[in-house]
């Protein structure tokens, strides 16, 4: 069996996994705040002294080691002028999410890199059944 195979029999295997799905959210909010911060032109240092906590602290928090809580998400989230936004959705319904901001449309399913976060976006869903 090719590498590739296996690889893809270890992701069929664990997808439906609470731990995995949570691991795969955690690095897709980690990778947002770092495009934010990119954006902004915020480094780890900067965020960690406009959270009021040390640097190593978030470290913690991007490298995994550090639980990230929904309230500390927020409060990154916060600091870089966005929102925090999770939703439940039944799992027969395809979720689209995007933002709107001068009418355009922003979608965050792939990376948040070169968005500017200084603005306020207005959610917008739509749900397919």
């Amino acid at each position: 069996m090719k590498l590739k195979d296996r690889f893809q029999a270890l992701i069929d295997k664990y997808k439906d996994d609470p731990e995995y799905i949570a691991e795969g959210m955690l690095l897709e909010i980690r990778d947002q705040f770092l495009g934010a911060m990119e954006s902004q032109g915020i480094n780890r240092s900067q965020l960690a002294e406009k959270l009021g906590c040390s640097n190593a602290y978030v470290t913690k928090l991007f490298n995994g080691s550090e639980n990230l809580t929904i309230k500390k998400a927020v409060q990154i989230a916060n600091v870089l002028g966005a929102m925090l936004d999770i939703a439940v959705v039944p799992n027969e319904y395809d979720v689209k999410r995007y933002y709107t901001y001068s009418s355009k449309k922003i979608d965050l399913s792939n990376k948040t890199k070169g968005i500017n976060f200084t603005n306020n976006y207005e959610p917008n869903f739509s749900v397919a059944a």
